[in-house]
Parts: structure tokens; C-alpha cells; sequence
């Protein structure tokens, strides 16, 4: 009776690793594909015929999407919620750093 409870206890402890696994591998996904959005915002160039600037961050989402599938918009919701927390790659996002540098009081 003893060593079925065991055999129930190390089986439970086995699907909790497994969990542990896949949430830490998604997050680790998701951060990953945020890292990679914020890079490719930094990378721009103008073309001749318009004055709007380019940058490779439609290219890397729809990369994203393809790789992901239904799972990309966890990076995105990332990108975003590192930018309103005040990640120093978006400066206009409403995070602290928003506060250095337009220097608001209301901050």
C-alpha cells in the first residue's frame, strides 16, 4: 500500500516538472520573440519616394506569426508590457522612462 502512495506521489511530482517545463520554455519563447521585435524597431531606412521611415519590425512580426502560429501574440503582449514598465527601448510607451526623458512633472 506504501509503495503504490510513492509511485502516486513521484508520478504527480513528474507532471509538475513537465509544467514547469513547458511554462518556462513559453515564457522563455515569448521573451525571446519580444527581444527580437525590440531589436528589429531599432533598424531603419527611408526610401526615396517617401519621407516615412521603414523598419524591420513588420518584417520580424510576420516571421513571428509564421513561427509561432497562435502562440506569437504572447510576444507581442511582452513587447508591449516591457515597453509600458518602462523598458529603455521605447521612450514614448508610458513607462519611468518616459519620465527622463520628457522630464514631466506629473510622473
Amino acid at each position: 500500500m506504501q509503495e503504490l502512495l510513492l509511485a502516486r506521489v513521484e508520478e504527480a511530482r513528474e507532471g509538475v516538472r513537465e509544467k514547469l517545463a513547458r511554462l518556462l520554455s513559453e515564457v522563455a519563447i515569448a521573451l525571446l520573440g519580444a527581444g527580437l521585435l525590440a531589436l528589429s524597431a531599432r533598424i531603419r531606412f527611408t526610401l526615396p519616394f517617401t519621407p516615412v521611415p521603414f523598419t524591420l519590425q513588420t518584417m520580424t512580426l510576420m516571421v513571428l506569426i509564421l513561427t509561432l502560429k497562435e502562440r506569437a501574440w504572447r510576444s507581442v503582449l511582452a513587447y508591449i508590457a516591457l515597453g509600458l514598465l518602462g523598458a529603455p527601448y521605447s521612450r514614448l510607451a508610458g513607462g519611468r522612462s518616459t519620465c527622463y526623458h520628457r522630464r514631466l512633472a506629473t510622473c
